[in-house]
């Protein structure tokens, strides 16, 4: 009997390839409830709303990627991807390279170099107490088609199961909030005389590197919650709100 799955597969995907060659696109990944937690997509939707142009996003699952991204960019199986007519795009920092031809650079005196090799180490740095932190509780929000995935991929190759990660969450939330006290502390150090206080920005300017936390900070606080999230760090929680109230982007 042939085999009609890649038949089935295009079926379903073809709509959304349609759709795209007419629209900016934004494939992102979503929660059971619809909602979006992934730091790199909230990263990639802050540019597109900072610098007010139009998209529509695309919701998936974990499951749904794993289906539909390699068909819009075979060489690539993760979100965020965005799709600008002829133009596809995927990885966060790629897409704000690709933005940078509208207006409002996020690259000050487009030192690209310097914001991405910090991007790079503190993402790296930050990654490992956020997943300590984020990834159990967020095993209990992600779609039923995910969990499988999601403990195996996630919790028990990151964390190490779910009773180790919760048995070492408290020391992994003393250990990301210490790392909170850092960047507060470089945030406090950059900033420009007479400014607000909570607008200040690791380059000075906003940059890519501001929004790249902004969207560690979305991830946590989608996982546990505000108050768990920043702790009694009230200056990186207002520095927060201040960035997504710049950015347009306070859903």
């Amino acid at each position: 009997m042939e085999d009609t799955r890649w038949a089935r597969n295009f079926a379903e995907i073809f709509p959304v390839l349609k759709q795209s060659m007419s629209k900016r696109l934004l494939y992102e990944l979503v929660d059971r409830n619809g909602r979006s937690f992934s730091p790199f997509v909230w990263s990639a939707r802050a540019l597109l709303r900072y610098k007010g142009l139009p998209y529509e996003t695309v919701p998936l699952t974990l499951t749904q990627i794993h289906k539909t991204i390699p068909i819009v960019t075979p060489t690539n199986k993760l979100v965020p991807v965005l799709v600008d007519g002829e133009n596809t795009v995927f990885d966060s920092f790629q897409i704000a390279l690709y933005l940078e031809k509208y207006d409002k650079s996020i690259f000050p005196d487009k030192n690209i170099e310097a914001v991405q090799s910090w991007c790079t180490v503190v993402r790296g740095i930050m990654l490992q107490f956020l997943r300590a932190v984020n990834q159990i509780h967020m095993y209990e929000k992600v779609a039923d088609e995910d969990k499988e995935y999601f403990l195996n991929e996630k919790v028990n190759k990151q964390v190490g199961g779910l009773e180790q990660g919760r048995r070492n969450y408290e020391d992994a939330k003393r250990k990301l909030h210490a790392n909170f006290a850092l960047l507060e502390k470089a945030l406090k150090e950059n900033r420009k005389e007479g400014s607000n206080e909570f607008e200040t920005y690791f380059f000075g300017k906003l940059s890519f590197a501001d929004i790249a936390v902004g969207g560690l900070l979305h991830w946590c606080v989608s996982a546990v919650g505000e108050q768990e999230a920043f702790g009694d760090n009230e200056f990186l929680r207002r520095w927060f709100a201040n960035l997504k109230s710049t950015v347009n982007l306070n859903e």
